[in-house]
C-alpha cells in the first residue's frame, strides 16, 4: 500500500489536476469547461428547438401520411382500414400500390417518432415539477413506442419485408416477429401518449395554471370516451379512432408550444 501513497507534493496520477498553491479549489480541466459550456448552451436554445420540432411533427404526418395514402388509393379506405396497414407489405402486395409499404413505416413513422422524441425532450427541460417531469418521460416512451411501430409494422401476412433498418437477403419468408408485436407497440403507443396527457394536466395544475390544466386533463379523459361512446354507433375504422386520439396528441403540442412562454415569464418574475 505504500507504493501507492504520494508525496504531499506529488499530485495524484487519479487526478488530472493538482490542489492550486494556495490551496484552494482546483483548477478545472479545460474539457470540463467546454462541456459546461455545452450544456448551458443546450439549456438555452434546446427547449425552443424542441418545442419547434413537435409543431413539424404535427404537419408532417398528416402530410405524409395523406401522401402515402393517396398512392395507396386503389385499395385503401380511411373509412374501413387502419393507417398501419399502409405499411403492410401484405395488404398493399398488388396492384399500383405494390411494394409502396415502405413509405409508410420509413418516411412517415421514423421521422414523426424522432420529432416527438425531441419534443418530449423539450418537455422534460421546460419541466417546473416532479409531475410535468414524470409526464414528460411518459411522453418520451411514447415516441420510443411510435419508432416500434415502424419497426414491427402492420405484416400479418407469410411474406415479409420489414423496414428499411431491418431489411436483408433474407427478410422473405415467414414474418420474423408475431403480429402481436405491433398491436403491443401499437396501442401502447397511444396509452402512454395518453398518460403522459393526464399526467401534465396534475403538473400544471401543481403550477396554478388552471386553463392549461383543464386543457390537458379535458383532452386525457374526453378522448378516450368520446370514442368508447362512438366506435359502435358510428361504425367507426381503426383508421378513425387512431386519427382522434392523433389529433388529442397534436393540440397537446399546440398547448404546450403556446403555453410555454408565459410560465417562464412567471417563473423569472417570482425570482
Amino acid at each position: 500500500m505504500a507504493e501507492l501513497e504520494s508525496s504531499p507534493d506529488e499530485p495524484s496520477s487519479l487526478t488530472a489536476w493538482p490542489a492550486s498553491p494556495g490551496g484552494g479549489p482546483r483548477p478545472r480541466h479545460p474539457i470540463d469547461r467546454q462541456v459546461s459550456r455545452l450544456v448551458g448552451w443546450l439549456k438555452v436554445h434546446f427547449p425552443p428547438f424542441g418545442f419547434w420540432a413537435g409543431m413539424v411533427a404535427v404537419a408532417y404526418f398528416w402530410i405524409a401520411v395523406s401522401i402515402d395514402a393517396y398512392l395507396n388509393r386503389s385499395w385503401w379506405r380511411f373509412d374501413n382500414s387502419s393507417f398501419s396497414a399502409l405499411g403492410d407489405a401484405g395488404a398493399n402486395s398488388t396492384g399500383a400500390a405494390a411494394g409502396l409499404y415502405w413509405i409508410y413505416n420509413d418516411v412517415v413513422i421514423f421521422p414523426t417518432a424522432i420529432l416527438l422524441m425531441l419534443f418530449a425532450a423539450a418537455m422534460v427541460s421546460y419541466s417546473r415539477n416532479k409531475i410535468q417531469s414524470t409526464g414528460s418521460a411518459f411522453f418520451l416512451v411514447a415516441g420510443i413506442f411510435l419508432f416500434l411501430v415502424g419497426v414491427y409494422h402492420g405484416e400479418t401476412t407469410e411474406t415479409v419485408n420489414n423496414a428499411i433498418i431491418f431489411c436483408n437477403p433474407t427478410c422473405g419468408g415467414s414474418p420474423p416477429y408475431p403480429s402481436a408485436y405491433h398491436d403491443f407497440v401499437s396501442d401502447w403507443f397511444f396509452y402512454q401518449a395518453d398518460f403522459s396527457i393526464f399526467i401534465w394536466g396534475f403538473g400544471a395544475l401543481a403550477e396554478r395554471r388552471k386553463r392549461l390544466s383543464l386543457g390537458f386533463l379535458g383532452l386525457a379523459i374526453l378522448t378516450p370516451i368520446f370514442v368508447a361512446l362512438t366506435v359502435h354507433p358510428w361504425h367507426l375504422s381503426v383508421a378513425e379512432v387512431e386519427a382522434i386520439a392523433i389529433i388529442a396528441i397534436d393540440l397537446t403540442a399546440i398547448l404546450m408550444f403556446f403555453a410555454r412562454r408565459p410560465a417562464r415569464r412567471e417563473v423569472t418574475s417570482r425570482a
